[in-house]
């Protein structure tokens, strides 16, 4: 990627298994300026944040479903449906 564009990546499931290893894969590659970590829970999302922080020396943001639009353009809309466990 050109070192003038920016780019972001929203990762679901990031705070364990495939989800969190892409999640340090592309912090590792320097392909993206920012990532998001979207989950379902906040406790295991600041946890794999500050793991994969310690992990790539790379600054995440952990979200839960709820916060998932704001992170998004505010002019997009967006329905998230998450099932209960």
């Amino acid at each position: 990627m050109p070192a003038s564009s920016s780019a972001s990546v929203l990762i679901t499931g990031a705070n364990s298994g495939i989800g969190k290893e892409v999640a340090r894969q592309f912090a590792e590659s320097g392909s993206f300026d920012t990532i998001y970590l979207a989950c379902r829970n906040h406790a295991k999302a600041e946890a794999a944040r500050t793991d994969l922080e310690r992990a790539t020396a790379k600054s995440m943001d952990a979200a839960v479903a709820n916060r998932w639009a704001a992170l998004m353009n505010a002019s997009a809309s967006w329905e998230l449906s998450v099932p209960s466990a």
